[in-house]
């Protein structure tokens, strides 16, 4: 992905540092990837009172299939993992400009299609949820304690995330 308009975490945490509730952005407004990977970074989440937001510009994604947008998981040894195999729990989101993509319905074209993937431990494939969007140029996504939304409507319900849910760091 060559530009994310702000992967921002509109994440409020409560740090063991400070005495009150921060919001804390992960990264900052019009930050590029260009091609670069995030470091993993690790935050308690109570899911009941806090949320991440990210709102990203895909336009300038390239026509290949699933791009990764970010992902969010309670290991940081799998966070970047298809298979998980330390006990992890990851939610991928992908992202797809124009392309054929494999699903479990065989070959399907994607077009400006966000992939949310979730995988486990001892899971043999992913739970899949699909969502175009109109306006790649601005898409929100919001995952709270409903589970993942995209511009809006839930696209991926928490209770189908159980173990992602559950206390501790992601």
């Amino acid at each position: 992905m060559k530009k994310i308009l702000s992967l921002i975490a509109m994440l409020v945490m409560t740090a063991t540092a400070f005495a009150e509730t921060t919001n804390e952005k992960i990264v900052e407004d019009n930050y590029a990837l260009a091609g670069n990977v995030l470091s993993p970074k690790a935050v308690t989440v109570n899911w009941d009172t806090q949320k991440l937001v990210a709102v990203l510009d895909m336009t300038t994604c390239s026509d290949t299939e699933n791009e990764r947008v970010f992902s969010v998981s309670n290991n940081k040894t799998d966070v970047a993992n298809w298979d998980q195999t330390n006990g992890g729990s990851t939610v991928h989101l992908f992202y797809t400009k124009d392309a054929k993509v494999w699903t479990g319905a065989g070959m399907e074209t994607f077009h400006q299609k966000f992939a949310v993937q979730y995988r486990y431990q001892g899971d043999a494939s992913a739970t899949s949820h699909y969502k175009e969007v109109t306006d790649p140029s601005t898409v929100t996504v919001v995952m709270d304690k409903t589970g993942i939304s995209i511009d809006g409507e839930l696209v991926f319900p928490a209770a189908e995330m159980p173990n992602l849910y559950g206390e501790g760091e992601n």
